[in-house]
């Protein structure tokens, strides 16, 4: 009788295997991004690109975010001083996504060394026990910002804008000094056609 129960039950597991646990998992490709062009307040920058790849067993949506060592000696910075393209992605098994980054830093920006993490961290948590754990992975990021005054941070706010939108805003400085040409030879044309009125109308007087 036993022999018979232990051939059903193993019929049953060869009929019906059970499903496989899915896992959620993360990595980056990039284990270190250090900054080496010293940045200045009020710049936008695009950092080195971080990889991340889906290492669990199901598809997952990512987010990207910054982290910060409440014990690292170096500054800490803002993490709304960051942006992700793109920020949010979904990856199947074993799939990748570059994820570029980008810093734009205040008019006003103390100067000196800041450390931080690139986070990569899927949307969904990990069971274990009662208790649910959130899986990330991090690229280290460290960058130097150097003294400057308000003019000159709003000088170089205006710059990496221009770089930025390019070519717009190439297009758009174009558009405005033909603009302004045009206005300035138009009030030159209208301030010849008056001179001339006025010294026929002196001769007639004469």
């Amino acid at each position: 009788m036993k022999r018979a129960v232990v051939w059903f039950v193993i019929v049953l597991v060869l009929c019906f295997p059970l499903p496989a646990l899915a896992s959620v998992g993360v990595g980056v490709g990039t284990g270190k991004i250090e900054v080496n062009e010293e940045l200045r307040s009020g710049g936008i920058y695009k950092l080195p690109a971080v990889v991340v790849f889906n290492t669990g067993t199901e598809a997952a949506t990512f987010s990207m975010s910054v982290t910060l060592n409440e014990t690292q000696p170096q500054l800490k910075p803002d993490p709304k001083w960051f942006s992700f393209s793109p920020s949010k992605f979904t990856l199947e098994p074993g799939g990748s996504q570059s994820v570029t980054p980008t810093v734009t830093l205040p008019l006003v920006t103390k100067p000196g060394d800041y450390f931080g993490y690139l986070e990569a961290r899927p949307d969904k948590t990990v069971q274990k026990g009662t208790a649910a754990i959130g899986v990330a992975a991090a690229a280290k990021l460290s960058f130097k910002v150097v003294a400057s005054n308000v003019f000159v941070a709003l000088m170089f706010r205006l710059l990496s804008l221009y770089n930025q939108l390019k070519p717009w805003s190439t297009l758009a400085v174009i558009a405005g000094a033909t603009f302004f040409l045009l206005m300035f030879i138009n009030k030159f044309i209208n301030l010849r056609t008056a001179l001339k009125a006025a010294w026929k109308a002196g001769r007639v007087r004469k």
